[in-house]
C-alpha cells in the first residue's frame, strides 16, 4: 500500500507542529520500520538499495540487470576525468534454464602483471517472479572466497518493502549474523485480508526483534478498506499508543472518493481532523494506485498547540494545501509522481516536487530523477540513468551509466560503462586506458596502505572513492617519487571495497583495495 499511503501522508510531514508533542513524548531510540509515512534516518540510509542508481552497478555490477540471454563475461569501465579506464572483468554463472545470475565474480586488473586477479563475488537468490531477495558478498583472501556481508529483502504485492536485513559473517561462529534489519509481521482476517501489520526492528545489542510500530486496517461489509490506524509501541509502558489515523468515504463503485487524516490529541485523548483528501482518481484501486488527488488542510492544524479542538466538522474552513498526480505505464509501474502546493497569496497552484522513472522492454529501470520546481522550471537535484545498447537478438550489449553528481548543475555525467560478451571468454587485459604506474599493498589493509607511484610525475592528486560512489578521502598536490612507497592512513574508513586514483599531469591510474 506504499504508493497511495506514502503520498497521503507526505503532506503530514510538512505540517509545522503536528506530531511534535508525540515525538517528544516517546523519545524513541529507533524508528527503522517502513510504515506508511514515517521515514527515518535508518531508511534514508538504505535509499540507494531501494532505488536505481550507478551505485548499485558499482556494488553488484550486472547482477541486477535483466537480460534475454546469458552473457559469458562483462568488462567494467569507470570514468575518471575525461577517459574511461578498464578496471575489472565480471564472470557470471546462471541458474539452470534461466537468465538469472546465480554467482557473479569480479576480477580486477593488476596493472603491473597485466592480468586479472579475483576481487569479490556476489551470490544471488530469487523469488518466483525473478526478483532478487538475498545477495551475499564474498572477498578473495588467501586464495579463497571469504563471506563478508549479505542483504535480504522482500516486497509485498503493493510494492512495499516488508523485510530488509543486513548480515555480517561471523568467522568465529562460521555463520551469518544480523547487523541491522526491520520486518513486518502480518495478521490476516477471515477473508485473507491484511488486518494488522506490526513493524519490528532488530536490536543488535540484545540480538532480538523489537516491536516498533503497528498498522491496523478496517474494512466495510463489502471487504473494502475504509480506515487505518497507526500506533507506536511504548517500551517503558509496554503498550501501544495511537498516533495517526486515516478514514475514507466510498463512491458507488466502492472506491475511495474522499478521506480524512486525523492526529491523536494526547491531552484530550481524541482524534483531530487535520487533512482532507478529495478529487481522488484511480489507475488501479485494487493496488491503491491513484492518478490524482487534492489535499485540503484544516488551518487550525497549522498551530497545533493553539488548536480549537472543539470545532465541529461542518465548521472547519478547509483550505487548498497540496495537489498530487501520478502516472503508470502499461505494466502498472509508476513513472511519475508530481506534487504541487497552493500559493494563497497568488491564488494558484505552484510546482513543488516531481519524481520520474522509466523502464526498457526487459523491465530494467533505466531512468530516475527527483526534481524541485524553481521559478518557472523543474530542476533535477538527484538523478541517475542507464542507456542500454542491444544486439540484434535484443540481448544487452552495452550499458552506459550516468549520475547527477552536482545538484547545482542538474546535468548527467557519464560514470560507468559495461560491455557484455557472448559465446566467448575475455581472458586478456586490453591495453586501452591501462597505465602501469600505481600499486597498493597490503590488500586487504586495516590501517596503513602502501602506495607506490611508478609514473614520471612528482606531484599527483590522490582520490579514494567508496563503492557507493562517494569521495571518502582526497590529497591534492601530493608529493611522490617513482618507486618509493608512501603510507596512507585508511584506518578511519569503513570496511569495504575502495578505488584509489592518482592523477598527474602526464597521466592517471587507478587501483582497488579492501579495507577490513
Amino acid at each position: 500500500m506504499k504508493q497511495i499511503v506514502l503520498a497521503l501522508f507526505l503532506a503530514l510531514l510538512v505540517l509545522p507542529g503536528v506530531g511534535q508533542q508525540q515525538t517528544a513524548k516517546r523519545e524513541k531510540k529507533h524508528t527503522p520500520a517502513m510504515s506508511a509515512f514515517r521515514v527515518s534516518a535508518q531508511e534514508n540510509k538504505k535509499e540507494k538499495e531501494k532505488e536505481f542508481s550507478p551505485f548499485s552497478f558499482l556494488e553488484a555490477g550486472i547482477m541486477g540487470v535483466k537480460n534475454n540471454a546469458q552473457a559469458d563475461s562483462a568488462l567494467m569501465y569507470i570514468n575518471f576525468g575525461q577517459d574511461f579506464m578498464l578496471i575489472a572483468k565480471e564472470l557470471p554463472v546462471y541458474y539452470d534454464g534461466t537468465f538469472n545470475i546465480k554467482e557473479l565474480e569480479r576480477w580486477y586488473i593488476d596493472e603491473f602483471e597485466k592480468e586479472y586477479l579475483p576481487g569479490e563475488k556476489q551470490a544471488a537468490f530469487y523469488d518466483d517472479e525473478g526478483n532478487i531477495v538475498r545477495m551475499e558478498t564474498f572477498f578473495w583472501e588467501t586464495d579463497q572466497w571469504v563471506p563478508y556481508f549479505a542483504i535480504e529483502m522482500e516486497m509485498d504485492k503493493f510494492g512495499e518493502e516488508v523485510l530488509y536485513v543486513e548480515y555480517f559473517y561471523n568467522e568465529d561462529a562460521s555463520a551469518w549474523e544480523i547487523d541491522y534489519g526491520f520486518r513486518a509481521v502480518d495478521e490476516m482476517n477471515e477473508n485473507d485480508q491484511l488486518s494488522v501489520r506490526i513493524w519490528e526492528y532488530y536490536d543488535s545489542w540484545n540480538r532480538s526483534w523489537v516491536q516498533d510500530e503497528m498498522d491496523e486496517y478496517f474494512y466495510n461489509d463489502n471487504n473494502v478498506l475504509v480506515g487505518m490506524i497507526f500506533s507506536w509501541y511504548d517500551e517503558w509502558e509496554e503498550k501501544w499508543e495511537p498516533e495517526s489515523r486515516l478514514s475514507f468515504e466510498l463512491d458507488d463503485n466502492n472506491t475511495w472518493e474522499s478521506g480524512f487524516s486525523l492526529q491523536w490529541d494526547w491531552i484530550e485523548e481524541d482524534w483531530v481532523k487535520t487533512l482532507k483528501y478529495i478529487d481522488i482518481e484511480w489507475f488501479n484501486f485494487d493496488l491503491l494506485q491513484f492518478t490524482g488527488m487534492t489535499v485540503l488542510i484544516n488551518p487550525e492544524a497549522l498551530d497545533f498547540d493553539d488548536f480549537d479542538k472543539g470545532i465541529a466538522e461542518d465548521e472547519i474552513d478547509w483550505m487548498n494545501f497540496m495537489r498530487m498526480a501520478a502516472a503508470f505505464n502499461d505494466e502498472g509501474k509508476m513513472i511519475l509522481m508530481q506534487q504541487e502546493y497552493y500559493d494563497h497569496d497568488q491564488e494558484s497552484w505552484e510546482g513543488a516536487f516531481k519524481t520520474e522513472w522509466d523502464y526498457d522492454a526487459l523491465d530494467n529501470l533505466t531512468y530516475y530523477t527527483f526534481s524541485i520546481h524553481d521559478g518557472d522550471d523543474w530542476e533535477i537535484v538527484e538523478g541517475a540513468k542507464a542507456d542500454f545498447e542491444y544486439n540484434e537478438d535484443q540481448s544487452v550489449k552495452m550499458i552506459d551509466v550516468y549520475l547527477v553528481e552536482e545538484d547545482w548543475k542538474g546535468e548527467f555525467e557519464h560514470f560507468l560503462r559495461f560491455e557484455l560478451f557472448y559465446s566467448e571468454e575475455v581472458t586478456s587485459v586490453p591495453q586501452i586506458g591501462i597505465v602501469s604506474n600505481l600499486q597498493v599493498y597490503p590488500n586487504p589493509v586495516s590501517s596503513g596502505l602502501q602506495m607506490v607511484w611508478g609514473g614520471s610525475d612528482d606531484i599527483v592528486d590522490v582520490t579514494i572513492v567508496s563503492m557507493d560512489g562517494k569521495v571518502v578521502a582526497g590529497y591534492n598536490q601530493y608529493a611522490v617519487s617513482a618507486g618509493i612507497p608512501l603510507t596512507l592512513d585508511v584506518s578511519h574508513l569503513q570496511n569495504g571495497v575502495y578505488i584509489i586514483r592518482c592523477q598527474g599531469k602526464t597521466g592517471s591510474s587507478v587501483a582497488r583495495f579492501v579495507k577490513k
